[in-house]
């Protein structure tokens, strides 16, 4: 028999006691920001919820308003476990794991099945770790719609990085495709389109555009909020789209053979979609 990290415990007395449940994140910014809908949608039956969240994600989920007893934390902070908790551990950093083998009294689930409850067969997905979780205790699992608080002060921060011109301007964030490609993106939408440029993430560093920026590395509380003081984020991040879609930013999904539902999305080898789409949006 397999040893877990902690001894057993009476499971349904922490939930029947509003325990504080505690989330352990990896780097999956789109799964986070599903866990986090999730879990939120159990406000009313836990005392808090603390978050430890990677530094590019961190900020951004941290703007989520209308729940005062929710906390988010740095992954690379000093993470303290409190016992009598219930801990999520979606995490492989075993300087973390160390910590839940003193954590007495908990709830210990975790994607590599060591904790103290454990479910067969082995479950890796973290998505279905949490639909097991929430079955067992017979918890409603559906998705909170969340809202978020945006300053005035985060907004002027990021405008100022602005061409000041007339001109449309249009975000890329565009990871997944060549120089060659990009550039290529780039000439399309300077002959069809009036339009300043700024580059997120797979930048030129060497080039002859006008009105082409290179954004330093964001954040994606920085990303979203620049994007949104611009006309159109064209992007292949699908984690970033499909979060910012639930903020309704004017965007469009660059991919290969990928749909996104409910998202403009142009297939990267069919350029004259993209001016018809962009157009769309951009008379909405």
């Amino acid at each position: 028999r397999k040893k877990t990290l902690i001894e057993p415990v009476q499971f349904t007395n922490l939930i029947r006691e509003g325990a504080d449940f505690v989330v352990i994140c990896n780097n999956d910014t789109y799964l986070n920001y599903e866990i986090l809908q999730y879990c939120l949608n159990w406000d009313s039956l836990f005392r808090k919820f603390i978050f430890h969240l990677p530094a590019y994600s961190q900020e951004f989920f941290s703007r989520i308003s209308s729940f005062s007893q929710v906390e988010f934390h740095l992954l690379s902070s000093p993470i303290e476990l409190k016992e009598k908790s219930i801990l999520l551990y979606l995490n492989s950093d075993t300087r973390i794991r160390k910590k839940m083998k003193n954590l007495s009294g908990s709830l210990i689930i975790d994607s590599f099945n060591e904790g103290n409850l454990q479910f067969v067969p082995k479950i890796k997905d973290a998505r279905e770790l949490l639909h097991k979780f929430a079955a067992f205790f017979d918890l409603k699992l559906e998705k909170k719609q969340l809202q978020f608080n945006f300053s005035k002060q985060d907004q002027m921060k990021m405008s100022v990085s602005l061409f000041q011109n007339r001109f449309l301007n249009f975000v890329l964030r565009l990871n997944l495709i060549s120089q060659d490609k990009l550039k290529e993106i780039i000439i399309f939408l300077k002959q069809n389109f009036p339009a300043n440029i700024y580059l997120s993430g797979h930048i030129l560093k060497k080039h002859e555009f006008i009105n082409l920026s290179n954004l330093p590395d964001m954040t994606l509380l920085e990303l979203y909020l620049f994007a949104r003081n611009c006309n159109i984020f064209i992007s292949d991040d699908a984690a970033a789209v499909k979060i910012f879609q639930d903020l309704q930013l004017k965007q469009i999904f660059m991919t290969g053979d990928v749909i996104l539902n409910e998202v403009a999305s142009v297939n990267i080898r069919n350029l004259d979609i993209l001016k018809k789409t962009v157009n769309t949006i951009l008379e909405k």
